[in-house]
C-alpha cells in the first residue's frame, strides 16, 4: 500500500541517517526534518509517520520485508535467544 512505502522510506531514512547520530538534539531536528518532508512530498498524516516504524523479513514464511509490530518482533527475538540459549549456552 502507499502507507506502507511512506514508513519503509521513513524505516530506511532512519536506519541510514538517524541512527549515526551521536548527540540527542542531532537525532531530533533529523527526526523533525523527516518527518515534515515525508508529510509535504507524500501528503500523508502525522498518523502514517507515527513511530515505531520496524520492518523485518523473519516474521514471514516468504521472507519479504514487510512492517511488523513492535511486540510481535520482541516475541520471535525472545524465541530465538532462547533456542540459542538452550543449543549454545546451556
Amino acid at each position: 500500500t502507499e502507507e506502507n512505502l511512506i514508513r519503509l522510506v521513513i524505516h530506511e531514512a532512519l536506519r541510514i541517517f538517524v541512527d549515526r547520530l551521536v548527540f540527542t538534539e542531532e537525532r531530533e531536528w533529523s527526526e523533525e526534518q523527516l518527518d515534515t518532508s515525508v508529510m509535504a512530498e507524500f501528503g500523508c498524516s502525522k498518523e502514517v509517520i507515527k513511530r515505531p516504524i520496524l520492518f523485518s523479513c523473519y516474521l514471514n514464511q516468504d521472507a519479504h520485508y514487510v512492517g511488523v509490530e513492535r511486540e510481535e518482533l520482541r516475541q520471535f527475538v525472545q524465541s530465538k535467544l532462547q533456542i540459542f540459549y538452550e543449543e549454545e549456552l546451556a
